[in-house]
């Protein structure tokens, strides 16, 4: 294949699926009722017509006659002819389906989308659409046309002729396209970089040396490469708003065959966050998506029973919080049954389940337990249990977090916390013993040093540090991980508090370092699982300091592991 061919036949690709992501919403909008722009039926025509010319263009025929027989019956809706009703929309839909499953095929891509439809038979339901629609018409025509006004609007077959192709190489010259693995590289080479200043800047050789030349220069050094860093991030920067827009398609399907109605309301879909998160919370939102749908949310007779309106409410939304982004699914169905929860728990001889002082959000966690269900019947949507624990794997491989909240009758809410880079974070560095760890510095409240009048000890031998009228547990990290300490007294080091989730925890350590950019690594497989770990970074002398899980180090802080 010819280079240029080639590049138009990509840029024809990227095009299609740009334009396929923007009519899917506008569909399925038009047919809720929703407010929508007068020409929103003219935007999806010309979608089509565009897509339709360029497949032409590149003899891509299936394509070619697929999106004809589409624009036929959407020129029968502009010319009111035909409604856009549900069962228009799902032949629409379907066209949308086997247009990306060929996009796909052509690009060699291994979704199979759309892959199981025919284009003969896809083309012979289009073309029944606008038979029974001209058929009724015809019908109208001869029964009441004496009740027609003489100024009712002329009505048009849709016969529509193939357009002369759009230019498959037109392009918008601000913007350019830039393969992903450049990125990649340019990012490693930024963390690269980041290693080598920290190397330089906080050499032990320069320990004692004062020389405000270099303090000047290792500062400007620093502002430079910290401006790399923050452009370089922004290069891999998405709008959410693309994985959002595919939701409202399946909460129409799930719904529509649950015998269910539901409004999904969609917000800080201009929020960025990295390609690589976009990509993994794809597989996250379709299971808590669908739950909700089908666990979560009553049929319209059982709402209004309770006194809801029949058509329920499903909120998506993300914004930025700190140096996170946050996800939020929430919805105004049944809630979850802690006692039903906690039973199936213990039935399932879950650790901890058997605890009477159990917080709400602990037994919250048990759902993200694989396997783990209360529904009495298995359903073509859900009910083995599997969703919640894809939802966990996918948000813990990219160090984020997940929390749910619910109040029965009320409805439920899970909200995807989530790092907003994978690669570089700030953290505070500390020592204890010979070995060094790095704490988020987003998690870190404060660090001060333990008076023994504050100090309180539990009968489990647990020690509580009060901090300003709050006892907050302690957790000696020599202790935790068997690496020992040269302070044995809490008042001869330090304790840094830190916070998850409205939960807070001491770490006891010998040395407060600084902070320090952090290049996260991840940890070697054969190490195996490590508590309370989430990564390394190199430090400037090539030693290694194991990042911290905060997280995870709260949660086994609160079930007394510690």
């Amino acid at each position: 294949m010819e280079p240029e061919l080639r590049e138009y036949i990509e840029i024809f690709l990227t095009e299609s699926h740009e334009a396929l992501a923007e009519v899917e919403p506008m569909l399925i909008a038009i047919e809720a009722g929703a407010s929508v722009d007068d020409n929103g039926v003219d935007a999806i025509f010309r979608l089509f017509h565009t897509m339709k010319g360029n497949a032409a263009y590149l003899e891509f025929r299936d394509i070619e006659r697929v999106t004809h027989h589409a624009e036929t019956v959407l020129q029968m809706v502009r010319c009111g002819d035909l409604t856009l009703d549900g069962g228009v929309t799902d032949v629409l839909c379907l066209t949308l389906d086997y247009i990306a499953g060929r996009l796909d095929a052509i690009d060699v891509a291994s979704s199979d989308r759309g892959a199981e439809l025919d284009a003969d038979k896809l083309v012979h339901t289009l073309e029944s659409l606008v038979d029974t629609s001209r058929a009724d018409n015809v019908q109208q025509t001869a029964t009441g046309a004496s009740e027609v006004p003489a100024t009712a609007p002329h009505r048009q077959t849709a016969s529509v002729d193939v357009p002369d192709p759009v230019e498959p190489h037109r392009r918008n010259h601000d913007t350019l396209r830039v393969d992903v693995r450049k990125l990649d590289a340019l990012m490693d080479l930024v963390g690269e970089l980041i290693v080598g200043t920290t190397a330089v800047i906080h050499s032990p050789d320069l320990g004692g040396i004062e020389h405000d030349g270099f303090q000047k220069s290792a500062i400007q050094l620093s502002r430079i490469t910290r401006a790399l860093q923050d452009v370089a991030m922004s290069l891999r920067m998405v709008p959410i708003d693309g994985a959002f827009k595919k939701m409202n398609r399946l909460v129409r399907d799930v719904a529509r065959k649950q015998g269910k109605e539901v409004r999904l309301e969609i917000s800080g879909g201009d929020t960025e966050v990295d390609k690589t998160v976009a990509e993994v919370i794809a597989d996250p939102l379709v299971h808590l998506m669908r739950n909700a749908v089908d666990h979560g949310i009553e049929d319209p007779a059982t709402r209004v029973a309770s006194g809801k309106p029949p058509v329920a409410v499903l909120r998506l939304s993300a914004r930025h919080q700190g140096g996170e982004i946050w996800i939020t699914v929430a919805d105004d169905g049944r809630g979850i049954d802690r006692e039903a929860v906690l039973a199936k728990a213990r039935d399932r001889g879950l650790p901890g389940a058997d605890r009477a002082d159990l917080l709400d959000k602990e037994v919250l966690d048990f759902i993200l337990q694989p396997g783990f269900t209360t529904a009495e019947t298995v359903t073509g949507i859900s009910g083995r249990g599997m969703g919640m624990d894809v939802v966990h794997r996918n948000i813990e491989a990219v160090n984020g977090h997940i929390e749910a909240q619910s109040t029965l009758g009320m409805g439920t809410s899970f909200i995807l916390r989530i790092p907003l880079t994978l690669s570089i974070i700030e953290g505070l560095l500390v020592r204890v013993g010979r070995t060094y760890f790095t704490i988020p510095l987003l998690e870190v409240r404060e660090s001060v040093v333990a008076k023994p009048k504050a100090i309180t000890q539990l009968s489990n031998g647990q020690q509580l540090l009060r901090i300003r009228d709050r006892l907050v547990p302690i957790l000696r990290l020599g202790d935790f991980y068997d690496i020992g300490g040269e302070a044995h007294h809490l008042a001869d080091g330090i304790v840094v508090v830190v916070e998850d989730r409205g939960e807070s925890m001491c770490l006891f350590v010998d040395e407060l370092i600084g902070q320090r950019q952090t290049v996260i690594k991840a940890l070697s497989g054969f190490l195996g699982t490590l508590r309370g770990l989430s990564g390394c970074t190199v430090l400037g002398d090539g030693r290694v300091s194991l990042i911290l899980d905060v997280s995870a180090l709260v949660r086994q802080s609160m079930r007394g592991v510690a």
